[in-house]
């Protein structure tokens, strides 16, 4: 008898663990990931130049200096 008791005992902690573990299971495919906020981007400022016109040669090359 006292065989008996045990091989009962140790079936429902292993029913009891294979439940817990399904549950757990369960859990982790059901809870979805948060996703990271993303930070707002701040662009530098960029100076902004006048537009410069260059002289130009006769066959189209810019004369810069």
């Amino acid at each position: 008898e006292r065989c008996d008791k045990l091989a009962k005992r140790a079936a429902d902690e292993g029913i009891r663990a294979a439940a817990a573990a399904h549950q757990l299971k369960e859990a982790e495919q059901t809870e979805k990931a948060i996703p990271v906020p993303v930070a707002p981007v701040n662009r530098p400022l960029v100076q902004v130049r006048e537009k410069v016109a260059y002289d130009a040669e006769e066959d189209g090359q810019l004369r810069l200096c």
